[in-house]
């Protein structure tokens, strides 16, 4: 079975994507900073919170999170997590 092609706009002649949404990930708890937190205290607490949901599993909350490994474990490092799982 071939897949369908892409179509072109006849007006602009670009192509027309057919485009599906992307499967929704497990919700994570949200964090709740206090009033008047700064971002990076805001993302350190998000950061923590999914991992606790996945029980460390640092592929999984980056997938979660919509980052790429490497950064999750850079923000790691620069936030000073430690993960408590390993």
């Amino acid at each position: 079975m071939h897949p369908e092609r892409p179509k072109r706009d006849r007006r602009t002649r670009r192509f027309i994507l057919n485009v599906r949404p992307r499967p929704a990930a497990a919700p994570a708890a949200a964090f709740q900073g206090p009033r008047g937190a700064s971002l990076k205290d805001v993302e350190r607490g998000h950061i923590i919170s999914v991992l606790r949901t996945v029980n460390g599993h640092k592929g999984k909350a980056a997938e979660i999170l919509e980052i790429n490994p490497k950064t999750l474990y850079r923000k790691m490092k620069d936030y000073a997590i430690v993960s408590v799982f390993e």
